[in-house]
């Protein structure tokens, strides 16, 4: 091998092998999005074929290692089904947390939560939620979006 092939070879094993560093991975070159700290939640579900609607509002105190997330919400659901309107609060802890590239997705009780993260610095996340709202023993599923400022 000649010298200028190794030193092609070296160049290209420096570049590639250091991939992660220099944005080649996953989470580009300073990691994971950042956000830790606390958050506005709101959230708006239906189910036509049930005549099921609920809003969502609350807060998110949100902990980061790395990509894991984790903390506590409070949400309070206002929901209409059929002609009843019942509500419900919840305090429980931020489950299952993840931050990939710029896009958050976590778990609070029954309801899963997966979105976009922007803002420079971060301060917006938002995207679509799945939920099995349970009133008077009878489990709702609803679909729909969320959104979360700080």
């Amino acid at each position: 091998m000649t010298r200028a092939h190794s030193a092609s070879l070296a160049l290209l094993t420096l570049v590639y092998g250091c991939g992660g560093a220099y944005g080649g991975g996953s989470t580009g070159p300073g990691g994971p999005l950042d956000v830790t700290g606390s958050w506005n939640l709101s959230a708006a579900m239906t189910n036509s074929s049930l005549a099921a609607s609920c809003v969502s509002s609350g807060t998110l105190v949100i902990g980061q290692s790395g990509g894991a997330i984790s903390g506590t919400a409070t949400r309070i659901d206002t929901c209409t089904i059929g002609s009843a309107h019942p509500a419900d609060t919840l305090a429980g802890t931020i489950d299952a947390g993840q931050v990939t590239g710029a896009t958050a997705s976590f778990k609070i009780a029954s309801c899963t939560y997966q979105g976009a993260i922007t803002g420079a610095p971060t301060n917006q996340m938002g995207g679509t939620t799945s939920c099995i709202l349970t009133f008077s023993g009878t489990p709702y599923p609803l679909g729909g979006t969320w959104h979360a400022s700080r």
